[in-house]
């Protein structure tokens, strides 16, 4: 019926020798071939409706696609041929001459809403050792128009550089680079119309390679000028649906047989997972995540907590505690017991640790007493954070709820953390993530024992905190948006589309800032700020370019962070040309100065600041060399970016020594560009932190974190290849992240990981070419510094870096069940460590552990609101019985297969079966049945 109307509209047009330009029709006409089926038993002439150049030929059988009019002329259904749009006989009375036709706002929105996009990586080739990919860009139109040459633009982001940008004669379009991530995709004038219906492919090399699906950044979008922005339905949202799988080698693989990566099957992942012990897949583990230095178990026995049975008691000291314990139990906080109470007894005093004379007393370390026979709990710290660490322990061991009551073991725990500082860094700088996401996070890291939170606020596509007097740091520098002046946000990175209204924009006010303050002090957790400069510094540059813009006079230049003149040339690794503040201008020591005043108001009545991280990291070589106002203060024009990166290092010492703050930074933010360290007498303050992170082994650069610790500096073990959990949990191209440092990083690699022995970690290459500590360090260990000040190791850090994080979900993705295996290792030295006997007894250790997550921990997590990754299940099918046997990498949770293509889901147990033929999908669910992971299929034969 509707194809009966719609040929009469047409054959109308025909007679009547005119297109109606009237409202579509509710209904989107396919393509070509429903086209030939109007044809039918009708010869003659057939328009588009609203598009004057596209005409169809009907034969009686078939329909024929006529050639599209040149620009500036329209189809004659008088003449049968093309015509000027000025022509007597042109009968399409509201055409235009498309040479110079301005855009409308209805155009721009119908290639959003109708021009699918489809992303294909057809291969990774390595040529001449240099590597590449090639893209396979796919736009089809859904609607009734034809998209022609004009000037409208499609924005993306692609991570790495695109080498093929001139496609002008074979495609008539032009790639062009404009900042960081962001493409500009433009049509020439030998850009072929794309019909209704039809596809137009266009095939591009891109640098290095990609062979995941998250690679690809959401929310493309196209751009006219004068009228509003759209982003592309097809790409909007975090489905990722337009990018095609990664099925074949050369699409999962950087480049032929170098890389050894390839998916897991579903056998490969349960041969995987088959060796945790199914002894103890049944029955959790009476374990203590991170485990306690020493833990005795008094047989069997529980104690029975009835709330309203028990007191807590406490002195004035440990109040804040107290009710911390108060509110998760439920139980009343007292300052003297009474004879008919039982009671859990918190105070603060000297601990005496058997065989550990040579190291004192920490506040963080505690003792916890559960007795038997007088029911009563004995909580002691060295100081208040030993007592809330004992808190956390007790907590731990408990089961039950406030209205049935709980049951602890009786047991006595003795416990000090193994280093004083236990990180969790945090980007928020890239893509913005919420004071809840924050709050969320704070309160699993107390619950696992971590004590320091490194914000990471500010980078070059984003400034997240408000800065009193300096407002266009959030009004402009915390928004992105399509604005390629810069005045009003900063130019859309890292697929955030156009709109300021997106979820991955926002900053945390004076007042989120000081109750993320007041939730860590609260945890015993320090928040270490990163306000990350001179390099990544762009988000600051633009803010106050915009400001001197913004207000007249010497107000509005006093803070620019750039030299006029400095025509120095350089590219960032996120490919920014113009990110590096200058260190010789005024305005950053202004710049600088404010931030640091403004930053200790806001931390003095909750926790002072201690330590101020400046980042200092990936400053692009060739900054600052052609700056006049580095000449002058360099008395020379011969200079290095080295020099004038050592000459910020300095300032920011100077600034920050006289208040006794110490200072941090990422490992190269304190070396030069030839890996030479800045001499560590060259900085005033009492303790500078260096953060080692690459140690990318075939690199030979892990032998920094010892270099630095020998020189002086304090370190914190920060290591890409088993601590940036913004890498992939398997080689699998569904999975989210990048893999620039090791392809993936399940949770036993994080586990196993031996901050002690930065050498006993040598595992692999990156692309997964077996190494061992000789092809590293020689053969007699001489290409790799040994250790000669291990005091100055002083911890580790997790760090979830944000590029292809937009969503808090995914930030709680990546960091768990990652983070409890970083908690283990910052917290507990385990014996296999100690005595080098990794392979066996790490295995029995890790299987228990990883017991425990699944049977107690991801059910905390769930009641915290924690949305942890939740595995994909391994498979296998018996061949004899059809039975179906299934696991999961953390035992415990439940797995499900559907036989009837996604349509009903089944629990898989001992019954469970399947018949060759079928194809099976399979799934695990959480602890609280609430989600799923990614679905696998399985072909049964």
């Amino acid at each position: 019926m509707l194809r009966a109307i719609w040929l009469a509209v047409l054959f109308i047009c025909y007679i009547n020798g005119q297109t109606s330009h009237a409202a579509p029709l509710p209904f989107i006409l396919g393509n070509i071939t429903e086209i030939g089926d109007l044809c039918k038993n009708f010869e003659g002439f057939l328009r588009m409706p609203s598009d004057c150049r596209n005409v169809f030929q009907c034969t009686g059988t078939e329909a024929r696609a006529l050639p599209t009019c040149p620009v500036g002329q329209v189809f004659s259904l008088q003449k049968h041929v093309c015509v000027n749009v000025s022509d007597s006989s042109n009968d399409c009375q509201s055409s235009v001459d498309w040479e110079g036709y301005q855009l409308k706002q209805s155009d721009i929105d119908y290639i959003a809403d109708f021009v699918e996009i489809q992303y294909e990586v057809l291969h990774n080739s390595p040529e001449k050792n240099q590597f590449f990919y090639e893209v396979e860009l796919t736009l089809i139109n859904h609607g009734f128009k034809t998209v022609l040459q004009g000037e409208w633009k499609i924005y993306f982001c692609n991570i790495m550089r695109i080498a093929s940008t001139d496609l002008d004669k074979t495609y008539g379009v032009m790639f062009k680079h404009t900042q960081g991530c962001l493409y500009e995709l433009s049509v020439t004038k030998n850009f072929k119309p794309i019909y209704p219906g039809q596809l137009f492919k266009i095939r591009y090399w891109g640098e290095n390679w990609s062979v995941s699906k998250t690679d690809v950044m959401p929310n493309w979008y196209v751009k006219s000028n004068n009228v509003k922005s759209r982003v592309l339905k097809s790409t909007a949202g975090e489905s990722l649906k337009f990018v095609k799988p990664f099925k074949k080698p050369d699409q999962y693989k950087r480049g032929g047989t170098w890389d050894k990566f390839h998916p897991y099957s579903p056998s490969e992942r349960y041969g995987l997972n088959i060796l945790l012990s199914e002894l103890h897949q049944k029955k959790a583990a009476e374990r203590i995540i991170p485990k306690p230095q020493m833990y005795v178990r008094n047989s069997h026995k529980q104690i029975f907590i009835l709330p309203s049975d028990w007191v807590i008691v406490t002195a004035k000291e440990t109040t804040d505690e107290a009710q911390f314990l108060s509110d998760k139990l439920k139980i009343p906080v007292v300052q003297k017991v009474s004879a008919l109470k039982k009671f859990i007894f918190l105070s603060v005093g000297k601990l005496h640790f058997i065989g550990d004379g040579s190291r004192p007393d920490t506040d963080e370390d505690y003792e916890l007493t559960i007795h038997e026979g007088d029911e009563k709990i004995l909580i002691k710290g060295a100081g208040r954070a030993g007592v809330f660490y004992g808190i956390q322990s007790l907590l731990s061991l408990k089961t039950g709820n406030p209205n049935s009551g709980f049951t602890v073991p009786i047991a006595f725990i003795r416990d000090r953390p193994r280093y004083s500082y236990r990180g969790v860094q945090i980007d928020v700088g890239r893509n913005f993530h919420s004071k809840e996401c924050i709050l969320k996070l704070i309160e699993a890291m107390a619950t696992y024992k971590m004590n320091k939170l490194h914000l990471h606020l500010t980078d070059d596509e984003g400034w997240r905190i408000e800065i009193p007097g300096l407002p266009e740091l959030t009004s402009i520098g915390a928004k992105r948006c399509d604005d390629m002046s810069e005045r009003t946000c900063l130019m859309s990175q890292l697929g955030s589309g156009p709109n300021m209204n997106s979820s991955v924009n926002g900053y945390y006010t004076v007042q989120d800032y000081v109750e993320i303050l007041k939730a860590a002090k609260k945890h015993h957790i320090e928040v270490i700020p990163e306000l990350d400069m001179p390099g990544h510094a762009r988000a600051a540059i633009k803010s106050m370019e915009a400001r001197s813009k913004a207000v007249s006079g010497s107000m509005g230049s006093m803070f620019l962070l750039t030299d006029p003149n400095d025509k120095s040339r350089y590219r960032s690794v996120q490919m920014f040309s113009d990110n590096a503040l200058n260190p010789c201008v005024t305005g950053s020591f202004r710049f600088l100065t404010h931030l640091l005043n403004e930053l200790k108001a806001m931390h003095k009545p909750i926790m002072p600041l201690k330590n101020y991280h400046f980042g200092g990291d990936e400053v692009g070589d060739g900054a600052w060399l052609k700056s006049p106002a580095c000449q002058k203060l360099m008395k020379s024009s011969a200079f290095t970016t080295s020099e004038i990166k050592h000459y910020f290092v300095s300032m920011v010492s100077n600034l920050t020594a006289p208040f006794n703050l110490d200072i941090s930074a990422w490992e190269d933010g304190l070396m030069d560009t030839s890996d030479r360290m800045f001499p560590r007498q060259s900085i005033q303050n009492e303790n500078v932190t260096a953060y080692a992170w690459d140690n990318i082994w075939e690199w030979n650069k892990a032998s920094r974190a010892y270099k630095f610790a020998n020189a002086g500096y304090k370190v914190v073990m920060a290591q890409a290849t088993h601590l940036y959990f913004d890498h992939p949990y398997e080689p699998d191209p569904e999975e989210r992240g990048y893999y620039w440092a090791t392809r993936f990083i399940d949770t036993r690699k994080t586990f196993g990981f031996q901050p002690g022995n930065i050498y006993a970690n040598i595992d692999m290459k990156r692309n997964g070419e077996k190494l061992t500590y000789g092809s590293v360090c020689g053969p007699s260990g001489s290409l790799c510094e040994k250790l000669k000040k291990p005091e100055n190791i002083i911890g580790l850090q997790c760090n979830v870096w944000s590029e292809s994080v937009r969503t808090d979900e995914q930030v709680f993705e990546m960091f768990f069940p990652r983070l409890l295996a970083a908690a283990e290792r910052a917290w507990h030295e385990a014996d296999w460590e100690k005595n080098g006997t990794q392979q066996g007894n790490e295995t029995s250790d890790f299987t228990e552990f990883i017991t425990t997550v699944g049977y107690r921990e991801l059910l905390r997590l769930d009641m915290m609101g924690i949305t942890y990754r939740v595995p994909p299940p391994g498979a296998l099918i018996n061949s004899t019985t059809g039975q179906i046997h299934a696991n999961s990498a953390i035992p415990g949770l439940k797995i499900e297969f559907s036989p009837d293509g996604q349509n009903t889901w089944i629990t898989v147990d001992k019954q469970s079966k399947a018949y060759s033929g079928q194809k099976l999908y399979l799934r695990t669910r959480s602890a609280d049945g609430k989600r799923t992971s990614r679905v696998i299929s399985l072909d049964v034969r």
